[in-house]
């Protein structure tokens, strides 16, 4: 069995957990603050580091193989939570949210 991950896999992204979205979402609209604010963990992940963490989780073991012709988007996203970590923290880790999600 395999599996294809499209670019390199070294693309890397920061995922949060939607209960940690709607937690900072909460805490800046009771906190009546305005202006843009960056929600995250402040953590990033290569999606090929993601693909085996779920493979792992879900354990299924299949070749991932990366499509290098295919198109990968920026290579690097993660959230500068330092704002957001005034009035929130992120509490639900990668690894949990990969757990519940297979759950």
């Amino acid at each position: 069995r395999s599996s294809d991950l499209w670019g390199s896999g070294k693309q890397s992204r920061d995922f949060v957990h939607v209960e940690d979205i709607v937690g900072a979402v909460m805490a800046f609209l009771t906190a009546e603050f305005q202006g843009p604010v960056n929600i995250g963990t402040g953590t990033s992940i290569s999606l090929y580091d993601l693909a085996l963490a779920v493979c792992l989780e879900a354990n299924y073991f299949p070749e991932i193989r990366t499509r290098r012709d295919k198109p990968e988007c920026a290579p690097y996203h993660c959230a500068d939570t330092t704002l957001m970590n005034k009035l929130y923290t992120a509490k639900i880790s990668l690894q949990d949210g990969i757990r519940e999600a297979l759950a």
